[in-house]
Formats: structure tokens, C-alpha cells, sequence
């Protein structure tokens, strides 16, 4: 319904347009080296596969006998594998930079997907490995690493190309591909590379929800369709695998890790993100090569932080200055690595739901998590997490605690993303990176454990694997959001499911309402401007889409919006400059380039208005408005067959519901043309 008002809105200005022209420590105080400190490398080739949302208890080769997981593990019975490795995130973006830079969270400030970007100044493995002349290449399964994120770094190609979505998605690009097409193109890219050393990585995102197996995984698991996934991406693994073995089989250190796990409902959590308990911390971590002992079992807790150091040092090297990380090789050798505290964090529950941030300190017997209401568990004696044993061990919760120093209270601030990634990211159960704000992490507030009821309520509400009925959707929001009245991501899903229903006057009170309760993000803005279009209003559109570009001057969608508003009030100029800003933003859009040239024609330029219309067209042939618009331009000029065919393109793609009032005099207008 959204989408109909602004593309009604488009040919209300055309139509006056037209008229116009006829008439811590585990904190950020460490600073690594750059690439050039790390001295030569032996001569080896790089392969790292990261799989999203792995638990390691899936795995075969981690004692899993219900999972079909063969790949994975013949890799582990040809190297090492890690029992005991855990992540310092349980989300994909900031465990992803701790895996390549060796930093925590805090050090490298990647501390949610989305909403943050691994930044220039650390030093990650690519880069190492192309300033020493290896050949770099990432093929990347999620919108999540897109690489505007900054994953891309020292990757000659960064191959992060989703599938192309419909016309009716929200996005462009659907947030995720399979497997399959991840393995393909590292295989052709392996296929092509001319024998210089090489470093490839490869992530693959299919166990995270939603949970949707191929067949025959989906028949094969039924009822278990994370097991399926889970299944599905051995399958493929193996494909790359092969393809590995052929072209490099004595000389390539391969390694394999989960990026974090997933909670299936333990300790009332649906996903990951929320909470610090094992079930999204372990992950599985398995490496084989030249100087890797086949089949050994390390027991000795491991982290993602020491993936860095352990790659280059079995190069016959060491990591750069200032990496928290350190090498795991000694334990090849039976001997003792320095691994016995690992820092992990989540800031997911302070920036998305308004509850309290948590960290832990985590140790192969011990587990303190530092939270409203701290909790203490015996990992030896009760490995999931049932018990918390907090004031049968001062000594230890006092030690740990000491482990989590850091400037009270640190303060982070998130950078902006367009709506279209921020609805690619809500797609995947992610929220980040709707508007520029600053927080401060005093680890007050609401304890997430106290707000279980309301994860399940969004589960249920939200989630494709949760089976619920869509008329079970707003009455649960509603719930959940009269128990938790300042949840930015309850105002979220609720106002998304208000518009799909075409309930618009209860969407614009919910807006209201949770700017009144402290919500105000660029989103919400944003979407009061769009309810204000629909209601004729554009003034106050005008007044709540300036506040969202406020809020996220890199949102091309909002400031897009903005420009129409303005231009249906006669601001010309004004609508020009947004525009410009939107182009700036580096998000070329087929929105901008339309307006552009509805704004030449306010001008009565008709050049110029051609050369934005035919832009905009180019970008997106999908983008009717400017087909049309296209067209009214070539008859304008003369040029009928070009308008003709814009014209008929107009007429195979538009919908009656959204253009029904439009489309016989369209056909009436081309009926006419000589």
C-alpha cells in the first residue's frame, strides 16, 4: 500500500509538472599495526569458509548422529577441531570482524549487523595476504556483509551479489542466496586463478532463519529444518572442498568456522543476538593443511579472536601488533595456549529493543555474564547454563568481573543505511543502522531475561519458522507492546503489519505514539511522512521527512520521499537540493534520477529531464513512472517509436489495482500515435 502512494504521488506531479512546461581492556585502546609490519609468509594458500548460525552440536564430528554432516567432517578427521571454540558476538557482523581483524568488539567497533563499518584503520587477513601477493577473492551468502560494511577490504573481487527481488519487495535484491550459488562462483573463480598464491573466502548463510532447506533436505528433515540446512551446506561444502583438492592439495591451509549459533528456544530465545549462554557461543572450528595434525581434538577453549594469528603463524609468521587474538598452533604440539578468558558481548538487546547490553567473561570451566542481574554458571557441572550459581562463588564472580574493566559508560555511535538495506536486514531478524544516534552503555535498564514473554511474542509474531497465522500478527504485536511500550522493534513490525492490512490511521497514531515514548529513528519519521502523503498532508510529510533525514541523511529512499513532497508543494529548488543530496549519499537510484527529472521540467528543460528520465530507466525498467514519464518525453520531442515503446512497457507491467484510473487512457493515448 506504501508503495502505491508514492507512485500515485509521482503522477500527481507529473501531471502538474506537465502543466508547468506547456504553460577497556577487552575495550577499544589497542590500535594494530598495518600490513606491511607482518613479515613474510610461507607461501600457502588461504581457504576460510564461514557458515552463519552453526551450531557445533550439529555437526557429526562434534557428536551429532541425526545430521548427515560427512564433508565436514572427513575435514575434521584430516585436521584439527576445536571442542571448546566459542565467538566474542553472537551476530554476524561483529564476530565476522573479530575473525579477521583478531580484535573484540570493543577494539575493532563493530558491535552490531548493521548500524556500523569495519573501518580502514584495522589491519584484517586479506589485507596482510594481498600486500604480500596473494590473490583475494570473497563470495559472501547475506546482505549482512554487504561491502559497503567494510568487509571488503583487501578483497581484489568481493563477489557480494544478491538475487534480484520483484517488483513488490521491499528492496531490490532478496538478503540472501543459497549456498549453491555462493560455492559456484568460488569454484570458477579457483577454476581461473594462474598459480599464484591465493586467498578465498567463502561464507555461506543458509542455517540462519528463515529455515528453508532445499529438497530433498526439506523432505529428508521434515520438523527439522535447521538440521536440514545445516545438512544442505555440508552438501555443498564438499563441492568446494573437491574443488580445492584439485587445484591446490598440498599446499592450502583450510579452515572452517561458524560465525556464532543459535538458540532454538533455550532460555526463551528464538535466534541469536539477545543473550550470551553457550547455545549462540559455540561455534564449530576446524582447520587442516600443511602443519596441522590430523585428527586431533583440542580440548582447550579456542576463540574466533585466534583464527588471525593461527593462519600466519602456520604461515612462519605472526600477527601485527596489538591483536588480542592469539596463535592456537601450540596446542598442535600438545602445548598450552593462552586462551583461557574470552570477552563476548551483545549490544543487540540496548539498540534494538531498549533493554540492557550484556557482556561476559567466559572460561572452559566458568561463565559470568555482567547484566541488571548477573549470573554466574558452572560450565563443567552444568553445560547448559540451568543454574546460576552466583552467590555460592564470590571469589570467582569477583575475579571475572575485574576481566570486564572498561570506561563506564562507553559510549557507541551507529552510522545510517538506506531503508532498503534496513529492510533487507529486518528481513533476517536484524534492525540496526535506521538512524544516526549515540548510546551509552552503562549495562542498566531492562535485564533481557526479564523480557523472555516478549521474545516469544515476537517470535511468534514475526518469524516464517514460527508456522503462526497472520491474523495472530497485530493482536501479538499489540500485546507485546502494551508489556514494552518503548521497543523500538515492536513499533516496527507492528507498523509494517498495520500498512500491509491497510489500517493507516491506527499506523500513524502507533508512530505518534512511540516518538512520544523515546523511539525516534529515522524509520519512524520516515514512515509518518509517508501516512501524511497519503492523507494529502503534504506539509507535515514534509516537516516528518526532514526529521528523518536529520536522523539519516544516507537515506536515499527517505530523501527521495522528501524531494516528492516538496515538489508537490511548488519548492522547486528545494526539491532539487535533496535529490543532489540523495546522489551524494553514493545510492544511485532510479527514485533520484526520476525526480531529477521532474524537477528539469518544472524548469522547463526537457533536455535534461530526458537525460534523467532515460537514467532512471536504465537503472530500473521495473520503475513505471519513469517509463511513462520517458514516454510523455520522446512524443513531446517526436520520437515515437522510442515512446511507444516506453509506452507499451508501461502498459505489460502495470498492475489495474495500482493504475486502473491511468491505464485506458494510456492505451487510448497510444491508440492515437501515428
Amino acid at each position: 500500500m506504501e508503495a502505491t502512494v508514492r507512485k500515485r504521488g509521482w503522477l500527481w506531479v507529473w501531471v502538474a509538472a506537465l502543466m508547468a512546461l506547456s504553460s577497556c581492556r577487552f575495550s577499544g585502546g589497542r590500535r594494530v599495526t598495518g600490513p606491511e609490519d607482518v613479515p613474510p609468509l610461507r607461501r600457502l594458500n588461504v581457504v576460510l569458509v564461514t557458515i552463519d548460525t552453526l551450531r557445533a552440536d550439529r555437526l557429526g564430528c562434534y557428536g551429532n548422529s541425526r545430521i548427515r554432516t560427512l564433508n565436514l567432517d572427513r575435514l575434521a578427521q584430516r585436521g584439527v577441531l576445536f571442542e571448546n571454540a566459542v565467538c566474542q558476538a553472537p551476530l554476524t557482523a561483529p564476530s565476522h570482524a573479530s575473525i579477521f581483524t583478531g580484535l573484540y568488539p570493543p577494539a575493532h567497533q563493530v558491535r552490531d549487523t548493521g548500524g556500523f563499518v569495519l573501518q580502514p584503520s584495522h589491519t584484517t587477513m586479506a589485507e596482510i595476504l594481498q600486500r604480500q601477493g596473494w590473490d583475494t577473492a570473497a563470495f559472501v551468502g547475506a546482505s549482512v556483509l554487504k561491502n559497503h560494511f567494510g568487509f571488503e577490504q583487501g578483497f581484489a573481487l568481493y563477489d557480494d551479489r544478491m538475487p534480484k527481488a520483484d517488483a513488490k519487495a521491499p528492496a531490490p535484491e532478496y538478503p540472501e542466496r543459497r549456498a549453491a550459488e555462493v560455492v559456484d562462483g568460488a569454484i570458477a573463480w579457483l577454476a581461473a586463478q594462474s598459480g599464484k598464491p591465493y586467498f578465498l573466502w567463502v561464507h555461506v548463510f543458509d542455517p540462519h532463519s528463515p529455515y528453508d532447506p532445499p529438497a530433498p533436505f526439506r523432505d529428508e528433515y521434515r520438523g527439522r529444518l535447521y538440521d536440514g540446512e545445516v545438512a544442505y551446506t555440508d552438501s555443498q561444502l564438499g563441492r568446494l572442498f573437491d574443488a580445492v583438492a584439485r587445484k591446490s592439495p598440498a599446499d592450502t591451509l583450510l579452515a572452517v568456522l561458524s560465525d556464532h549459533g543459535e538458540s532454538l528456544a533455550e532460555h526463551g530465545e528464538y535466534s541469536h543476538g539477545v543473550f550470551l549462554y553457550d547455545s549462540t557461543l559455540r561455534i564449530a572450528f576446524l582447520m587442516s593443511g600443511p602443519g596441522v595434525p590430523a585428527g586431533l581434538r583440542v580440548k582447550r577453549q579456542a576463540r574466533s579472536i585466534d583464527l588471525l594469528p593461527t593462519v600466519l603463524e602456520a604461515m612462519g609468521s605472526h600477527a601485527p601488533a596489538g591483536v588480542q587474538g592469539v596463535s592456537l598452533t601450540p596446542a598442535f604440539t600438545g602445548r598450552e595456549t593462552s586462551t583461557e578468558h574470552s570477552y563476548a558481548e551483545t549490544l543487540y538487546p540496548k539498540l534494538n529493543l531498549g533493554w540492557a547490553e550484556l557482556r561476559a567473561i567466559r572460561t572452559s570451566r566458568w561463565k559470568y555474564i555482567r547484566a541488571p542481574r548477573p549470573e554466574l554458571y558452572d560450565l563443567a557441572r552444568d553445560p547448559g547454563e540451568t543454574v546460576n550459581v552466583m552467590g555460592a562463588h564470590p571469589d570467582v564472580v569477583r575475579e571475572l568481573d575485574a576481566k570486564l574493566a572498561y570506561q563506564e559508560p562507553e559510549k557507541v555511535q551507529t552510522v545510517m543505511v538506506s531503508r532498503s538495506t534496513v529492510e533487507q536486514l529486518k528481513s533476517l531478524g536484524y534492525l540496526g543502522g535506521s538512524s544516526q544516534q549515540t548510546y551509552a552503555l552503562t549495562g542498566q535498564g531492562i535485564d533481557p531475561k526479564d523480557r523472555t514473554g516478549i521474545l516469544k511474542m515476537l517470535h511468534l509474531a514475526i518469524s516464517p519458522d514460527a508456522g503462526g497465522a497472520p491474523a495472530r500478527r497485530i493482536p501479538l504485536l499489540r500485546q507485546a507492546l502494551a508489556e514494552d511500550p518503548a521497543n523500538p522493534t515492536l513499533y516496527y513490525h507492528l507498523g509494517q503489519e498495520y500498512g500491509s492490512a491497510g489500517r493507516h490511521a491506527e499506523a500513524m497514531k502507533l508512530c505518534r505514539d512511540g516518538i512520544r515514548n523515546g523511539v525516534r529513528t529515522g524509520w519512524i519519521y520516515s514512515r509518518l511522512g509517508r501516512l501524511y502523503l497519503r492523507e494529502r498532508n503534504p506539509d507535515e510529510a514534509i516537516a516528518a521527512y526532514e526529521m528523518a533525514a536529520q536522523l539519516n541523511p544516507s537515506d536515499s529512499e527517505s530523501l527521495n520521499d522528501l524531494g516528492m513532497a516538496y515538489l508537490e508543494t511548488g519548492r522547486v529548488g528545494e526539491a532539487e537540493r535533496v535529490y543532489k543530496w540523495s546522489l551524494a549519499t553514493g545510492d544511485e537510484s532510479a527514485l533520484t534520477y526520476n525526480g531529477l527529472g521532474l524537477v528539469s521540467i518544472r524548469k522547463q528543460d526537457q533536455a535534461a529531464a530526458r537525460g534523467y528520465f532515460e537514467k532512471a530507466v536504465q537503472l530500473d525498467p521495473n520503475l513505471l513512472e519513469a517509463q511513462l514519464n520517458l514516454g510523455r518525453i520522446y512524443k513531446m520531442i517526436g520520437a515515437l517509436t522510442r515512446a511507444r515503446a516506453c509506452f507499451e512497457t508501461f502498459l505489460a507491467k502495470a498492475s489495474p489495482a495500482e493504475y486502473g484510473e491511468l491505464i485506458p487512457k494510456i492505451k487510448q493515448e497510444l491508440a492515437a500515435m501515428p
